[in-house]
């Protein structure tokens, strides 16, 4: 009895011992990184290029740790640089089946956009912590990088550490934006959360939205939604009071990881004013395949009330978001005045066809065209008949 407990005992403080030795360790070891675009000079990296990163595998001291621990010294900050930004990529994988460790590619869907006040950066104490995502891809590589900071030298003071919970004494980043994946349209369609959305020259809420300005429009949270899929949006919604116009104009934006809100990304549509007061339509996306590269990050939407629409009580029942596949089964919610398109993107193929759907599609515009066609050959005949 007394042989066991000496035992366990003995594993026990033996345990606590390694433990104790192995953050003594960690503690005195070297930063084990891989640089880019900086050069050497003893601890110190200095930028030498245009994309300054470090690459790392951080000491893990406890399992699915939530916080990343950083210890750096940053010198020649530039003056106007604070908060200091920086993005920690946070899923690697190898470039090829056969490539090495070292050659890895990181994802840009799953990153962090950060800040740290610059003062971090000129006292004793440098740690400071980022949270990471609970749920995140398994990758034991991390990569950080260092944005508009040219003249910038960094000393790496310890090796990166994931641990489970934030230390009090530590700075906790400011984490502005979280890449975690892209979410893809699940069953054909993906419905929109009505929270979170931000109001311009509006008041209320989707539930009861009134117009206080000249230009009213509503901005999705960040939905993070790939483009691959993503044909366009049904909107659903009712209005209080009468319409003094017989038509409704609303205009549809699409902001991505590349560009924001856009004239020549978006589209204008005009409904004829209904008696009921209820309107449920479908605003397509056609030009949003040109998108280069295909697969992208659709980050938010937002919705124009323009004039004829603005000076009411809207609510706002339901938006979804719809998938190409699925296009056919909403033709019937497509408004038939489409008034603005992204057109001014499209290659010269798409030109030709969007020339050949317009005269097969519009016969107004093909009877007008036709005797234009037909008038300006006689006119040149007659001048110039033998």
């Amino acid at each position: 009895m007394h042989l066991t407990r000496s035992l366990t005992l003995g594993l026990f403080t033996a345990t606590l011992l390694l433990l104790g030795v192995a953050d003594v360790t960690y503690g005195l070891s070297l930063p084990q990184i891989t640089t880019h675009d900086f050069v050497s000079d003893g601890s110190k990296l200095h930028v030498s290029g245009p994309d300054p990163h470090l690459t790392f595998e951080p000491y893990t001291s406890e399992s699915n740790g939530q916080f990343l621990q950083l210890n750096l010294r940053i010198d020649n900050l530039p003056e106007s640089l604070d908060p200091v930004p920086f993005e920690l990529f946070f899923s690697a994988s190898p470039s090829a089946p056969h490539a090495s460790s070292n050659d890895l590619v990181f994802d840009p869907r799953y990153r962090l956009r950060i800040q740290v006040p610059r003062s971090q950066f000129m006292q004793d104490e440098t740690w400071f912590t980022v949270p990471l995502p609970e749920v995140r891809p398994r990758s034991a590589q991390f990569r950080l990088d260092f944005e508009r900071c040219d003249p910038c030298s960094v000393t790496v003071l310890s090796h990166p550490k994931v641990v489970l919970t934030a230390s009090n004494d530590m700075l906790l980043a400011d984490v502005t934006r979280v890449y975690n994946g892209v979410r893809r349209l699940d069953k054909d369609r993906l419905t929109l959360p009505l929270t979170g959305w931000d109001l311009h020259d509006m008041e209320g809420d989707l539930t009861g939205l009134s117009s206080t300005g000249l230009d009213p429009f509503i901005t999705s949270p960040v939905i993070d939604l790939s483009t691959e899929e993503l044909g366009g949006i049904v909107v659903t919604l009712s209005r209080a009071l009468a319409a003094a116009s017989d038509y409704l104009d609303f205009q549809l934006f699409y902001a991505t990881e590349r560009h924001g809100f856009r004239a020549d990304a978006s589209t204008l549509v005009r409904l004829e004013t209904d008696i009921s007061n209820q309107y449920r339509f479908f605003i397509p996306l056609r030009f949003l395949s040109e998108e280069r590269p295909n697969d992208q990050i659709v980050e938010r939407i937002r919705i124009d009330f323009l004039p004829e629409a603005s000076n009411n009580l809207w609510h706002i029942k339901e938006i979804m978001a719809i998938s190409k596949d699925t296009l056919a089964d909403y033709e019937a919610l497509t408004p038939a005045l489409i008034l603005v398109n992204k057109q001014q993107r499209a290659g010269k193929r798409q030109l030709l066809l969007n020339v050949v759907t317009k005269i097969t599609t519009d016969l107004p515009f093909t009877l007008f065209y036709l005797i234009l066609l037909i008038g300006t050959g006689a006119v040149v005949w007659r001048r110039f008949k033998p």
